[in-house]
């Protein structure tokens, strides 16, 4: 299986490709404990595009990743594209003085609206299934999501937390 990476870094009037060979390292980390994926890139600023830009920290950094593979002799590709938001940028030297590296810590797009979302509500002789149903619909605003079923009926009282912190 071959995985093409392209990525894009936009602002709210152009979108950037960035060149792959100055990136020197890029990481994804997906943790099932979380409901959003954070994402690591060093690379170089070997044209000075950083300050040609510049990067005031408010861009979305897009990721398309394209996996090929081949399905009974069959091109298949499966494409999925991930938006990210910059969490900190740190910067450093290159070995040579000539080079600056930096490191973006980037976080999915509405991590920060995942930490200032709190609400109240109480739930009586509700499915845990129906709880979670309308967590995702009108604290989270989510429009693709799929529960199970659940049974039983609970009591239960939401008091000033974030919407993941109820799930």
């Amino acid at each position: 299986m071959k995985t093409i990476i392209n990525y894009t870094l936009k602002d709210n009037q152009n979108n950037y490709i960035i060149n792959p060979i100055f990136i020197r390292r890029f990481f994804l980390v997906e943790d099932i404990e979380q409901m959003y994926i954070t994402a690591e890139m060093e690379f170089e600023d070997r044209e000075g595009w950083v300050e040609k830009l510049p990067i005031t920290g408010n861009e979305i950094f897009e990721i398309e990743l394209i996996q090929q593979e081949s399905d009974s002799g069959k091109q298949v590709n499966i494409q999925k594209t991930i938006s990210f938001e910059i969490y900190d940028i740190k910067m450093k030297t290159g070995t040579t003085g000539r080079v600056n590296i930096y490191t973006i810590l980037l976080v999915e797009k509405g991590f920060f609206k995942l930490l200032d979302t709190h609400y109240s509500k109480s739930y009586n002789n509700k499915k845990v299934s129906e709880i979670i149903t309308d967590v995702l619909k009108f604290q989270l605003k989510s429009t693709k999501y799929e529960v199970e079923e659940t049974l039983d009926k609970i009591n239960f009282i939401v008091p000033y937390w974030k919407p993941t912190t109820t799930i």
